[in-house]
């Protein structure tokens, strides 16, 4: 007889992590959920009495809204709808709140920061252009949400091909939060 072993996969980095309630997608209750910012820009959420068992790994993330600019009709669980925001991916939002208006402006930070970096061209014109607005970029632009979240000045770079597609507005958001422009994979000088 041979026995098999597993080896445990290695635990993926985990940038941001913090507790959030969820709307749930079928009876819509609100739930409390360890919520996981992964180094791969994936967000993995978990039920608080075993957080290491993650219930779904949110991916592709197309946009973040501030809970003012959800357009859906949500029965928020709180009165102060700046604790609230959404993760939209291409086949589901996500509805979320936080303890503290400070805490959901720094999660949107770095969900933000996160599909600067790991979206395709196309979400980072839109995040680009929805930063362009009022709501989003107060958010995240706020210097004390940025020194709260320990990141840098400069959130995440864009690429030449994104940075061409924006609108003038988006553009000057762009310039406005600092954000700095990387060459699309260059191709390597001749030997």
């Amino acid at each position: 007889t041979s026995t098999t072993t597993s080896t445990p996969q290695p635990q993926m980095d985990i940038i941001f992590e913090g507790e959030l309630t969820k709307q749930g997608s079928g009876y819509k209750s609100w739930k409390r959920r360890i919520f996981k910012l992964r180094g791969d820009g994936q967000v993995s959420y978990a039920n608080p009495q075993r957080p290491n068992v993650p219930l779904r790994v949110i991916s592709n993330m197309v946009r973040v809204l501030p809970g003012a600019d959800v357009r859906t009709k949500v029965a928020w669980p709180v009165k102060n709808i700046a604790l609230c925001f959404a993760l939209e991916t291409p086949t589901r939002t996500f509805f979320v709140v936080s303890d503290s208006e400070e805490n959901a402006n720094v999660w949107m930070l770095y969900l933000v920061n996160s599909m600067l970096r790991f979206g395709d061209a196309a979400v980072q014109q839109a995040l680009c252009e929805q930063l362009a607005g009022p709501t989003l970029a107060a958010a995240v632009a706020n210097p004390q949400n940025v020194k709260a979240a320990g990141l840098p000045a400069t959130l995440a770079g864009l690429q030449h091909s994104s940075y061409s597609l924006l609108s003038a507005s988006a553009r000057r958001a762009a310039t406005k939060l600092n954000l700095q422009v990387e060459p699309v994979d260059a191709a390597p000088a001749p030997a």
